[in-house]
């Protein structure tokens, strides 16, 4: 490397360094730490580009390319930590989404036990840094560990994000008077129901673990009139992280893409490619109260034949869900149960549910009205919706969605590049 070429990079590098004293002095103004992280960026990529070329001595060809080895690594989960190690933000070359249907309640779906069932008619994908809390998510409220409920008060604040299933998460703030956090499976909202909460009013940081069903994480961080410190500074000092520990704050630094599906129905299974734009659906539903029923008298058993598209599965489609009857198989069949394509009584690709408080499929279908089964396609359907550029964050990036696991391929410095620092740097 030539010294004109050595100069730059040195400049570029002490560039940077001003930029990130500069974003520590300015921490209470996340504007300015999110523009210092762009030029950051903006300057790592010029220091990738003189990585990529070296002056030559013999008055050659002025550039010769020199390689920065990348490689393509995926990752899956139901929240994907990565670092590219490189030094400017490239974008992700993969990010399938599992879309997945949502049965609410718990326990086994009975007549008397009704878990509804609910598709998807957006897919949310975040993107963050360490801190994953976006300060645009706050509810105005508070929670209350008596009702389990979100309760109304216009002096409360709460922080909130998506979060994702048997994930140890740590709040962290400010010391104030009021700190509460807690779990809930529904989005935000007047008398929502939370579970999980832990109250320490005079801790700085608070660890929870989320349950297998959790779609929220909340945290009750502010109350007007009594904290002394505003409700921006309070906002401003609460960083939500992965792990069990508290680590040192950082602003938010990251996107939420909003992707509808209205375009395709409601999706009650399947995967998007959210940078493809690929959407391919697995399932579909069965509204039972609207279905034509047939009933085998001598087997007690109703049953729909030749469901379009239905999976013939051998052994039963085991991923099937009823909103009103638990799943079972023709072998282990019982009063009160349904199952789908079982190799036994399934010739015709059948549903066959198991109730014998009815003996006629007239008042059968009546009693099903708003009941649904959700089944596997034998042949998935593909669409194409708009493709979504999402591009690396340097350092460490979180990818996560609401509507199920993630699975993410990116590139990232090889191992085989030894150079170390700023490859092609000497």
């Amino acid at each position: 490397m030539d010294n004109v070429t050595k100069k730059l990079v040195g400049l570029l590098g002490d560039l940077s360094e001003v930029i990130s004293d500069f974003q520590k002095a300015a921490s209470g103004y996340p504007a300015f730490v999110i523009a210092g992280n762009e030029a950051i960026s903006k300057a790592n990529g010029l220091l990738d580009a003189l990585s990529y070329y070296d002056h030559t001595v013999d008055g050659g060809n002025p550039f010769t390319q020199m390689d920065v080895v990348t490689e393509p690594i995926t990752e899956s989960g139901p929240i994907v930590s990565f670092d590219t190690k490189l030094n400017s933000s490239r974008p992700i070359d993969a990010l399938i989404v599992d879309i997945d249907p949502v049965q609410s309640g718990s326990g086994d779906p009975s007549p008397d036990n009704v878990r509804p069932i609910s598709g998807w008619d957006s897919v949310k994908v975040m993107r963050a840094k360490k801190n994953l809390w976006n300060p645009s998510d706050v509810f105005t409220g508070f929670i209350n560990n008596n009702t389990h409920t979100i309760q109304s008060n216009s002096a409360c604040k709460i922080c909130y994000i998506c979060a994702t299933p048997n994930t140890t998460y740590t709040i962290s703030k400010m010391a104030g008077a009021r700190f509460a956090v807690a779990c809930s499976d529904v989005e935000p909202a007047l008398n929502a129901p939370v579970y999980g909460e832990i109250l320490n009013y005079n801790a700085t940081s608070i660890t929870i673990t989320t349950t297998n069903s959790t779609k929220y994480l909340l945290a009750w961080c502010y109350l007007g009139g009594t904290d002394t410190a505003t409700e921006a500074e309070m906002l401003a000092s609460v960083q939500i992280e992965l792990g069990s520990s508290a680590t040192e704050y950082e602003p938010y630094d990251g996107n939420t893409y909003d992707i509808s599906l209205t375009s395709t129905g409601t999706v009650y299974g399947g995967t998007l490619d959210v940078v493809s734009g690929e959407l391919t659906v697995d399932k579909a539903i069965l509204d039972m109260g609207t279905a034509n029923w047939s009933y085998a008298s001598g087997a007690k058993i109703f049953y729909r034949n030749q469901t379009d598209g239905m999976s013939p599965l051998a052994g039963g489609d085991v991923s099937a869900l009823c909103s009103c009857y638990p799943r079972k198989t023709y072998a282990t069949r019982m009063d009160k149960c349904f199952w789908v394509s079982d190799t036994a009584f399934s010739s015709a690709k059948r549903v066959a549910v198991i109730d014998n408080d009815y003996d006629d499929a007239t008042a059968f279908k009546a009693a099903m009205a708003g009941q649904k089964i959700v089944y596997t396609l034998a042949t998935p359907l593909t669409y194409q919706l708009t493709a979504t550029e999402i591009k690396s964050l340097l350092g460490i990036n979180n990818v996560w969605a609401d509507a199920g696991d993630v699975t993410v391929t990116y590139q990232a410095r090889s191992d085989k590049d030894c150079n170390g620092g700023h490859p092609g740097v000497s």
